[in-house]
């Protein structure tokens, strides 16, 4: 947006001379938005997470403490039922394509990842929690993100938008596991708690994956090899060009985009 490439509208509002004026760029913010639940270890003294004594190399402090990853696809009834709802209430932005793969009952709806350590909540890490992380792969809602000020040292202004979408909502929901280490303050989930209760929960708890794409969107911002639509030698390879997304982390898809680019341009 500093360069002049946004809506004349942010520009004009910033004073910032305009190269060339594109409506989308900034929109269609996405993200794995996530659920996360603690866990109480039964033998603590095992030395089996985050914040026990047992841990005395400083590896166990680098990266993410997790060995194990669990896909589920929601019930193929549920999704469509929130479609048609979101349809109702003007989330229009759901694309056919993305439609399509959130009712294709091969395709996975969320990922549990299993983390030695109490992520995701204010309580001491001791050894004695370990949590899960239950994200959304195919989420719906869609943030922006723009700018402040002409002033490149501002933070930007990120509206993510997260659980927007009643599509969110119902995977989120029946994810939910029961038997957890509630977080302080507030009630253990169980298979008696209501939708309501559940739902309160994860607006309340619930976290991103900083998967963060989607905002100079291919076929809104960038053409199909990669160029910004009325520039001239300038293209995008990251992940805001993908206008939907990922059905997962995006780490090997954005190595493979970086090589697709650099075909393009040396083919160009």
């Amino acid at each position: 947006m500093f360069s002049g490439i946004a809506s004349q509208a942010i520009l004009t509002e910033h004073q910032i001379p305009i190269v060339v004026s594109a409506l989308e760029v900034g929109r269609n913010l996405i993200d794995h938005s996530a659920l996360y639940q603690l866990w109480k270890l039964k033998h603590p003294e095992q030395g089996l997470a985050l914040g026990t004594s047992k841990w005395i190399d400083a590896a166990y402090e680098k990266g993410l403490p997790w060995d194990w990853v669990v896909n589920e696809a929601v019930p193929v009834e549920k999704p469509k039922a929130a479609l048609e709802m979101d349809q109702t209430h003007g989330k229009t932005h759901i694309v056919p394509f993305h439609r399509q793969s959130l009712l294709d009952p091969s395709r996975s709806h969320l990922e549990t990842l299993t983390i030695y350590s109490n992520v995701g909540a204010p309580v001491p890490v001791d050894g004695s929690l370990i949590a899960t992380s239950v994200m959304l792969l195919l989420p719906t809602s869609r943030g922006s993100i723009s700018i402040a000020s002409a002033t490149v040292s501002d933070a930007p202004v990120i509206t993510p938008n997260y659980y927007d979408t009643e599509t969110d909502r119902i995977a989120l929901v029946y994810a939910c596991i029961e038997g957890e280490a509630a977080p302080p303050g507030m009630p253990s989930l169980s298979d008696r708690s209501t939708d309501a209760e559940i739902d309160e929960r994860i607006r309340s708890t619930g976290m991103a994956h900083y998967h963060s794409a989607g905002t100079a969107a291919m076929g809104k911002v960038v053409d199909s090899k990669l160029r910004v639509y009325g520039v001239l030698g300038l293209r995008i390879a990251d992940a805001s060009v993908l206008p939907v997304p990922i059905g997962g982390h995006p780490q090997a898809t954005l190595y493979a985009l970086a090589e697709q680019a650099a075909d393009i341009i040396l083919q160009d």
